[in-house]
């Protein structure tokens, strides 16, 4: 049996998100899914105990209010680990939303050095 790495796969770096950073991930009806742990130029990684259909598009929205970010986004579930996190790739991100998850992945950056 294979042990699972997901470094492979990744297009794009990701920085962890601080827990008392609050950023979220809430669904089209502006229910709370979870906490995103890490996030990319790519998509994110949500804690949460919620669980998707494979190759199904979803609507969310990326919540930071400590940055004023609240901006949606579709997104498709790529993978699950073992921890059940689930990790998800942006499929439309408005040149906004871009922006601004450039910006929290830069005010993010810091805390992904090699002092870990």
């Amino acid at each position: 049996m294979m042990g699972w790495d997901h470094r492979e796969r990744r297009t794009f770096d990701r920085v962890p998100i601080p827990s008392p950073a609050n950023v979220f991930a809430d669904d089209d009806a502006g229910n709370r899914l979870g906490r995103i742990r890490m996030l990319g130029r790519g998509g994110f990684l949500l804690e949460t105990s919620r669980r998707f259909p494979p190759g199904e598009i979803l609507l969310v929205t990326i919540v930071a209010e400590r940055e004023g970010v609240r901006r949606q986004a579709q997104v498709e579930q790529r993978y699950t680990s073992p921890d059940g996190h689930v990790g998800f790739e942006f499929k439309s991100l408005d040149p906004e939303g871009a922006t601004e998850v450039g910006v929290l992945i830069g005010k993010y950056f810091a805390f992904s050095g090699d002092d870990k």
